[in-house]
């Protein structure tokens, strides 16, 4: 966007000291956007804008030398992984599923209370298994930057983030379980009924047959 752009010839001039390659630093940004733009139009139009927008920024802000410095290697990446999967790629795969699913069972087949039941567990669960390990990583690469705290203290900071995180790790589990069986009882009643038109009609006898 417009607002990058300005702000990168401040951040060459100020911080790199080298303003003499401003060019060549712009003509990599609009190239490195160019490029990169059939690749964001396709992830918005399958996963959706605000879940590719959050995800987008996240990657941004984890690639800032100053963010960086205090989220390595703390729960800040494990947290950013799993809303990625679980929100990004997750949600979208269950859509599909629910979506191609009675196309091919039938359209009667999918229980609809089950299937609100597994978004209001997952959707919740998804950020409550996330956000804790995203803020709690923060707040763990900031101690330890300080050397006067000790690490049990470091560590022992991040309980509060694992409790919340495994409220949110139960409920996916419950909503991936409610999934399955919902997946399941489709396919088993669509097989049941095919298995009963298949045994019909073999067991049928036709009416030469029944002449002597």
């Amino acid at each position: 966007s417009a607002i990058p752009a300005t702000l990168v010839l401040f951040f060459i001039r100020d911080r790199l000291q080298a303003p003499a390659f401003e060019p060549l630093f712009l003509g990599s940004y609009f190239l490195a956007a160019a490029l990169s733009m059939p690749l964001w139009v396709r992830a918005v139009t399958r996963f959706g804008l605000a879940r590719s927008w959050l995800a987008s920024m996240l990657l941004a802000i984890a690639a800032c030398p100053q963010v960086s410095r205090v989220t390595d290697y703390t729960w800040f990446g494990h947290g950013q992984t799993t809303l990625q999967i679980y929100g990004f790629f997750g949600m979208t795969m269950f859509g599909a599923i629910y979506h191609i699913l009675p196309h091919l069972v039938g359209p009667d087949r999918i229980c609809p209370r089950w299937m609100q039941i597994n978004f209001w567990l997952v959707m919740p669960g998804t950020l409550l298994f996330s956000l804790p390990l995203v803020f709690g990583g923060i707040t763990q690469g900031l101690k330890l930057m300080d050397a006067t705290i000790p690490f049990v203290e470091v560590a022992k900071s991040t309980l509060m983030a694992f409790r919340i995180s495994t409220l949110g790790e139960t409920m996916l589990l419950l909503g991936n379980l409610i999934f399955v069986f919902n997946l399941l009882a489709a396919m088993a009643g669509y097989y049941r009924t095919v298995g009963k038109v298949a045994y019909a009609e073999a067991t049928a006898l036709e009416p030469a047959r029944l002449q002597p």
